[in-house]
């Protein structure tokens, strides 16, 4: 129905707002990380570079695929999620 669909899409968007606090925190607590700004932000992705080539991979199949999936929807939120949670604990785990 379409008001369980506008549902799952505002939790998709609360998750993936959720995903990107948690990845700007991180960036702005690094230990030791360079003051500069852009610095500091391209330090974090090299850090995190092979999970944030896969979720920059889901984007592109997101933006690709036809129509509203929301099971691509979760896993795109699972990327980002495992993205977020490697930022926390300054580990990358592809």
């Amino acid at each position: 129905s379409r008001s369980s669909r506008n549902a799952s899409r505002a939790s998709a968007c609360q998750l993936f707002s959720t995903g990107r606090l948690v990845i700007t925190v991180s960036v702005l607590q690094m230990q030791d990380g360079p003051k500069e700004v852009e610095a500091r932000v391209g330090l974090w992705l090299e850090q995190h570079l092979p999970l944030v080539e896969r979720w920059r991979a889901m984007l592109v199949e997101l933006r690709a695929a036809s129509g509203t999936d929301y099971a691509m929807y979760a896993v795109a939120n699972r990327e980002l999620m495992d993205l977020a949670q490697s930022s926390q604990h300054g580990v990358c785990i592809p």
